[in-house]
């Protein structure tokens, strides 16, 4: 694990000078209402580096929730974590420049998340444009809601495609959850949130069901995958879901899983969050017990 936390820190430093990830926006941008940031996306930029450039300062901060990798800590400070502006225009832009632009959006988001969430952990207070920024952020992921329903909408999408895209959605929707109450440091913003959980997990059952032939495939053979994947919105819910009915449901879906999202293992996750579960209600069972 330490060999590879060192490949990712080293992969991290050597795109820094180039990744504009990377790069602060100026205090005149971040000032900026999100209306009038946003711009669609050129049809003409093909830049391919640009492109992929999000893939590795994605997966170094998604491998920064476990407990096993710390390289994202040297550069998360340094991470440009304002939502990327520019938007698809459904019909213009195609479904794989979408899916670059979502990207991009992704990480910015999960690095604001992340360092909110350490700021927490320090027991610092946010600072004072924490709110303004996370208003943007929420602003931006309705905004790739009306997107990604009409992409969707499309008849003529291939399965595949189609399938990439329902990830997208469910990946949206965890994000929006988590922007939602990632300046609250008590978890209880999370409890407003129940029917939010219970779509993810309908989305996700759905999308590890494979509703029509054309969108089946084995997905025991899938080793190890760099996206997201199920991971995130799965562990969330169990984490931070009250209803022990869904978190039940998503850890039984955790177990399911056959393959590995970036750093993580499924099942191993599954037993560690499920014990946490246990811990938490045990103790919210006691509570009520004095009470009465």
């Amino acid at each position: 694990m330490k060999s590879v936390d060192s490949l990712m820190g080293t992969g991290m430093r050597l795109i820094e000078d180039a990744s504009t990830l990377m790069k602060r926006r100026s205090a005149s941008r971040d000032s900026e209402e999100p209306a009038a940031q946003v711009r669609v996306a050129a049809p003409s930029r093909e830049d391919e580096m640009d492109d992929i450039e999000h893939l590795l300062p994605c997966l170094s901060l998604m491998s920064g929730f476990t407990h096993f990798f710390n390289s994202h800590r040297a550069t998360i400070s340094r991470m440009n974590s304002t939502p990327a502006p520019e938007l698809p225009q459904p019909g213009v832009t195609p479904v794989a420049k979408m899916q670059v632009l979502w990207g991009k959006f992704f990480t910015r988001a999960v690095a604001y998340t992340m360092r909110w969430m350490h700021t927490q952990m320090k027991h610092l207070p946010p600072p004072a444009d924490a709110a303004r920024e996370r208003g943007q952020f929420l602003s931006y992921l309705r905004l790739w809601q009306a997107i990604l329903e009409t992409y969707l909408a499309d008849p003529g999408l291939e399965a595949q495609t189609r399938r990439a895209l329902e990830m997208i959605r469910i990946h949206r929707l965890i994000m929006y959850v988590l922007v939602s109450a990632s300046l609250d440091s008590s978890d209880m913003a999370f409890d407003a949130h129940e029917e939010d959980f219970r779509e993810m997990l309908r989305l996700t059952l759905r999308f590890m069901r494979a509703d029509t032939p054309e969108e089946q495939f084995p997905l025991s053979r899938i080793a190890f995958t760099f996206a997201e994947g199920l991971t995130t919105p799965l562990t969330t819910i169990i984490a931070k879901c009250r209803n022990h009915d869904l978190r039940m449901q998503a850890a039984g879906l955790m177990r399911a899983l056959s393959w590995r999202d970036g750093a993580w293992d499924g099942k191993a996750l599954a037993v560690g969050k499920l014990g946490v579960v246990m811990l938490e209600e045990r103790g919210m069972v006691g509570r009520w017990w004095r009470r009465m």
